[in-house]
């Protein structure tokens, strides 16, 4: 199956009980908490367009490209995507990739890590 749109969505989740529990909560702030997820690299095919999020149908298998990270509650964390297309020596569209990054601030200089 080859998607020609994209939406993204951002979400933050905090628990006192767990990781997992933040996690649920960053889904259901960014408003895919009722998908499944399914972690695919960072390839979007030729031609794909960018659109505004929109409702998907519960239980709908969702392919992600997925930035995260998980702290505790003297930490500043932070994750993020960007993207861009990747064009031919004539200016044409060839795909596009998508990067995904962490990073951790402790006190220090900020810790950044590419996943």
């Amino acid at each position: 199956m080859l998607f020609k749109k994209f939406f993204v969505v951002s979400g933050v989740g905090l628990s006192k009980t767990s990781k997992l529990n933040a996690f649920d909560n960053a889904l259901m702030d960014a408003g895919i908490s009722q998908c499944n997820l399914v972690s695919v690299s960072s390839i979007l095919p030729k031609g794909a367009q960018q659109v505004e999020p929109f409702e998907i149908e519960a239980g709908t298998i969702t392919f992600t490209v997925l930035a995260r990270i998980d702290g505790d509650s003297e930490s500043v964390i932070s994750a993020g995507l960007g993207w861009a297309f990747c064009t031919d020596s004539k200016g044409g569209d060839i795909y596009g990739i998508v990067v995904e990054e962490k990073g951790v601030k402790t006190g220090k200089k900020p810790k950044k890590q590419l996943t």
